[in-house]
């Protein structure tokens, strides 16, 4: 249940939350049809890639390139006060890029929930379902959170820009407009809203660049550059740091607005109903960023504290040695005969370290595939009460399964048996190498 709450809050709290940015600094309602049409098309991409042999990973790719284009246009629309419906157009673009890249893992969760062999109605796939749609719920609550922060910091600049829809934005209008928006006690705080959310969107951008590097460099699509392979590797190797430093830079924007409203200013010749409107609405504001704060501090120690820990309860099992001749790997099949899981190491160029494992299923097929899978990445497999297990998600491997894809099965390897030993190309093998990397 816990895994998959955090592969749910990995996967989709950085979208969520830029998400939230998006709809802040829009002021508009009307981005119901973009989110709903990158929804569907996320959808629509994970029914593929479980149905098809369709290549997820282009796919994704190339729409984080538009992302981080729209993102680029995004950020420059938001210094400028007119243009209002181009602003919509690119607002809507951006939303519904941002979940048409983060969603179609998120819906590929479920598909390993139930394996074969395994029933529906259990205490374990219960679980996984209430850890999953935990998750969602964590992820969605941290959007609205943020979203009514920041609208709460713009939601006067909103109002006045409405007074100018439709209209050609002269020199005059312009400072006229600015004159209005600086007599609103948030202006100062809407100041922050767009700086901290271009900081945020600039830290999604230099991931998202490391990413599309990485595809471009496995697909030989540009030419290798040791040096820049290697500033982008410990990103890539690390990438929950990026989240991090958004979460980090959105919770800033909260500990601003709740400070400027412990003490809103009240116009003292008011009549006390509207002093008490004003102190409403201070309250409000502050209610919603403890809301903020709250979810990202409890993401932050979730991700960085509770993620961890997990992954460090179980020890992968030594690699067991084998031979290596003229492109081929030999291992005996003598020592596959208990039944148990067996692991090996194999170095790949660029002193890329790869694990693979073999287990004997009966008398005539042995299972052998990489020590990761689609899903959970290089994060390997170990037994326990004579059950293969996914190190990541805690998955049990139905044995018969192993050497096929699909779910969290490790990626299988082509092996033949020959002269006693099974044999395995290294071609295949490094062929695969980017997944360790």
């Amino acid at each position: 249940m816990l895994n998959y709450l955090l592969q749910v809050l990995e996967a989709g709290l950085a979208a969520a939350i830029l998400l939230g940015c998006v709809f802040a600094a829009g002021g508009e309602k009307k981005l119901a049809v973009p989110c709903l049409t990158g929804t569907a098309a996320a959808f629509v991409l994970a029914v593929l890639r479980r149905t098809t042999a369709i290549n997820m990973g282009r796919v994704i790719t190339f729409a984080a390139m538009l992302c981080f284009a729209v993102s680029a246009a995004f950020l420059f629309s938001l210094l400028k006060i007119g243009n209002t419906k181009k602003q919509r157009v690119i607002q809507g673009a951006l939303a519904a890029l941002l979940l048409f890249c983060t969603l179609p893992a998120v819906f590929l969760f479920p598909t390993e929930f139930l394996l074969v062999g395994e029933r529906a109605f259990s205490t374990d796939f219960l679980f996984k379902w209430i850890g999953y749609v935990a998750g969602l719920v964590f992820v969605l609550c941290a959007a609205l959170a943020v979203y009514k922060t920041g609208v709460s910091v713009g939601g006067q600049y909103h109002k006045n820009k409405k007074n100018y829809k439709g209209h050609k934005v002269t020199q005059r209008k312009e400072q006229d407009f600015i004159s209005l928006s600086s007599s609103c006690p948030q202006t100062i705080g809407l100041m922050w809203l767009i700086l901290l959310i271009n900081t945020a969107f600039i830290i999604n951008m230099l991931h998202q660049v490391c990413t599309i590097l990485q595809f471009l460099f496995a697909r030989r699509m540009i030419p290798m550059n040791r040096t820049l392979f290697r500033l982008i590797t410990p990103a890539l190797n690390h990438s929950i740091v990026f989240l991090f430093a958004i979460l980090a830079v959105t919770a800033i924007l909260p500990i601003i607005v709740f400070l400027k409203n412990i003490r809103p200013p009240i116009d003292r010749a008011a009549n006390p109903a509207e002093q008490r409107k004003t102190r409403k609405a201070a309250m409000t504001r502050r209610g919603y960023c403890l809301q903020t704060i709250f979810l990202l501090v409890s993401a932050v120690l979730l991700l960085g504290a509770v993620k961890p820990y997990t992954e460090r309860g179980v020890q992968l099992t030594p690699a067991e040695p084998m031979h290596i001749q003229a492109g081929e790997i030999v291992i005996p099949l003598e020592t596959l005969e208990d039944g148990r899981l067996h692991r090996y190491n194999y170095t790949a160029a660029e002193g890329i370290e790869m694990r693979f494992i073999i287990i004997k299923k009966n008398e005539a097929a042995y299972g052998v595939g990489l020590d990761a899978c689609d899903i959970c990445g290089p994060t390997g497999y170990y037994e326990r009460k004579n059950e293969v297990i996914c190190r990541l998600c805690d998955v049990v491997m139905n044995k018969a399964t192993i050497g096929f894809r699909g779910g969290c099965n490790p990626v299988p390897l082509a092996y033949v048996l020959r002269g006693g030993n099974l044999i395995l190309e290294t071609e295949n093998l490094e062929n695969e190498r980017n997944r360790f990397k």
